[in-house]
């Protein structure tokens, strides 16, 4: 191949180049943007669970002073039957606020992939672009 089609050949290339390497640069960007959001969502769920634990052991607590206050079978069945009843709502309610927070830092982990891929779906149509445009004219200069 003659050096002048050589570099022609290369010459086509640079925009698909260049958009490579704008890619690399925003990825790292998302990547970081994307790591913040996790952090901040995992930041989030520990807080929620200690203080849900923090709350449940005080509860659990207070229920053993209750159990070993009962007179009678009776008053024991009852206090268990208080206290497993508060506990499966508590617990229902953590799970469920456990769950938004999950949801909540998915779709904020998510935001910024979204936002880089179709920056790189753009980038990428670009430079066909100009890649064919670049080859059009090269192919009206030959002919």
């Amino acid at each position: 191949m003659p050096a002048k089609q050589k570099a022609n050949s290369a010459d086509h290339m640079l925009p698909q180049m260049n958009a490579i390497m704008e890619m690399g640069s925003r990825n790292m960007e998302m990547l970081a943007e994307a790591g913040h959001e996790m952090t901040s969502g995992m930041r989030e769920a520990s807080k929620a669970m200690q203080e849900f634990l923090g709350t449940r052991l005080k509860k659990d607590v207070e229920a053993a002073r209750t159990f070993a206050d009962c007179r009678t079978p009776d008053e024991f069945w009852r206090a268990q039957f208080t206290f497993f009843e508060d506990a499966v709502k508590d617990y229902s309610k953590e799970a469920a606020r456990m769950i938004d927070i999950a949801s909540s830092a998915t779709l904020n982990f998510a935001q910024p992939v979204e936002k880089a891929a179709e920056e790189a779906l753009k980038s990428i149509s670009e430079a066909n672009e100009k890649v064919r445009e670049t080859a059009q004219k090269a192919v009206k200069q030959d002919a």
